[in-house]
């Protein structure tokens, strides 16, 4: 994830040599790494205007192991994490910075799913929504003072406005959408209409959705920067992710159309292939033999037990502790 707050950037790097780290670039571009990062956690958000990185982080419990738990976490202007609730199930933020307000998706010990409003400075919750029955609740996101929550149901993704009820603005469509945000007056995601991760943004009121970027592998966590003028993201590579900024007069924008479902260019291909092979394929009659009685006496060369039991030598090292002891022997 990558986001910016307070003027700095700030992301998550890790691999499979490396654990999770957060770093903060410098004013002058160099990385200064914050310490180590939890790899189980929902990405940054920000409310912009020198305000802190929030995010939702999952933390194990002390004593169960089967138990765990996920909180609402923030950065402050040194870059030090604070948790915001603890003990909770809250996924998926987002912020409401003139309303003062900060919500998150909460999910319940029966399966289902709500949203939760609190209040930044007395960390209260003032406000339980629950998701509309037979669906889940993904992502939500504040714009002009209304809540936006895009929800999957047996039809697809959709998109709702909340209010007195549950109002539909785009959906359901079959591209898989993640990461809503509301950034320059719009709601904007992540969507895979193309094939690959792309950025789009959505007007609520005209019901337009616009592409804004082309990329090769595609990318995440897109956010403009404070000034307005350019966008950053993570880009997919065969190498893995790294980390880019692009002005917005060069951004490949063009009008969508969600709800057509993309097709790869090689299923037909592959669709094709397979009818004609199945009208070439024939069935045929395997001739299997009578099954026949092992005689040992008509096989004595081969190495055989004529114990009528055998021993299971893994039962008796776990009963033994032979195993854990060989796995705190020295090396």
């Amino acid at each position: 994830g990558i986001t910016e707050s307070y003027g700095y950037f700030y992301a998550t790097r890790g691999g499979i040599d490396r654990p999770l780290e957060l770093i903060r670039f410098q004013q002058d571009g160099k990385e200064k790494v914050l310490g180590a990062f939890n790899s189980n956690y929902t990405g940054f958000k920000t409310g912009y205007e020198d305000s802190p990185a929030w995010w939702t982080e999952e933390m194990p419990d002390p004593r169960w192991n089967l138990r765990s738990y996920s909180n609402i976490r923030y950065l402050d202007k040194d870059g030090k994490k604070h948790s915001f609730t603890r003990k909770g199930k809250y996924f998926r933020i987002a912020l409401n910075r003139p309303a003062g307000i900060v919500s998150a998706i909460e999910l319940s010990d029966d399966g289902n799913s709500s949203i939760e409003v609190f209040d930044i400075e007395s960390r209260k919750s003032i406000r339980k929504i629950p998701a509309p029955e037979g669906t889940q609740l993904m992502n939500e996101s504040w714009l002009n003072g209304k809540l936006y929550a895009l929800v999957l149901s047996e039809e697809g993704y959709s998109l709702f406005r909340l209010g007195d009820s549950w109002e539909r603005v785009l959906g359901p469509v079959g591209c898989n959408i993640t990461e809503l945000l509301s950034q320059k007056g719009k709601l904007t995601f992540v969507a895979d209409a193309s094939g690959v991760k792309e950025f789009y943004s959505f007007d609520p009121d005209t019901g337009e959705t616009m592409q804004m970027s082309v990329t090769r592998y595609g990318g995440s966590d897109f956010q403009f920067t404070d000034q307005g003028d350019s966008l950053i993201f993570s880009a997919y590579s065969k190498d893995g992710q790294y980390p880019c900024i692009t002005a917005i007069e060069d951004l490949p924008v063009r009008k969508v159309d969600l709800s057509q479902r993309w097709e790869p260019l090689f299923a037909r291909t592959v669709t094709e292939q397979e009818r004609q092979l199945g009208t070439l394929r024939k069935e045929y009659d395997a001739d299997i033999s009578e099954p026949q009685h092992y005689s040992r006496i008509g096989h004595p060369v081969r190495i055989q037990s004529w114990a009528p039991m055998f021993i299971d030598y893994d039962a008796v090292a776990n009963a033994s502790f032979e195993t854990l002891v060989t796995s705190a022997a020295p090396g």
